[in-house]
């Protein structure tokens, strides 16, 4: 896990721990026995930031939920992309998730060339974990004091 501006409060990982006490009572947990095997979680970034902390958060209250072992899984690598492909490429049974962030869902299909997923065909949503922070910061040499005196830098440059 880098450290460009990802954070996640407390009350967030609280709400999402509420979020999946409302949403594993709801019936659709139950349906066809599901889950009848241990729930991947994947992850993109390494162990120890803040993905892998809200990661584990969810699977230990999610475990006992579900009465199956929820297992976190870091595939860090490439901005996301190696989990959120391995979650692509896996069989669309519930069994293995992607904790996704703006990055592996959004921002890399304009940043990566030859990306081998698609978010918006290959994921469905199921719940929404919580928010994150983004900051823009320059060195305090640069000329620049707002975005827009930023843009017109760069544009200039």
């Amino acid at each position: 896990m880098t450290s460009y501006g990802r954070t996640f409060s407390v009350a967030s990982i609280l709400a999402a721990g509420a979020m999946l006490t409302a949403f594993t009572a709801s019936e659709a947990w139950s349906a066809d026995g599901y889950p009848t095997r241990p729930i991947r979680i994947l992850v993109g970034f390494s162990a120890g930031g803040a993905n892998d902390l809200v990661a584990r958060a969810v699977g230990t209250r999610l475990g006992p939920r579900v009465r199956q072992q929820v297992i976190v899984e870091n595939r860090p690598g490439a901005g996301g992309n190696i989990a959120a492909e391995s979650v692509a490429r896996a069989a669309p049974d519930g069994y293995t998730l992607l904790l996704g962030d703006q990055s592996s869902l959004v921002a890399n299909a304009s940043l990566y060339k030859n990306l081998n997923y698609d978010s918006s065909k290959d994921f469905a949503p199921i719940a929404f974990i919580g928010t994150q922070a983004n900051i823009l910061i320059v060195s305090p040499s640069v000329p620049a004091r707002t975005v827009s005196e930023l843009i017109a830098l760069a544009k200039a440059n």
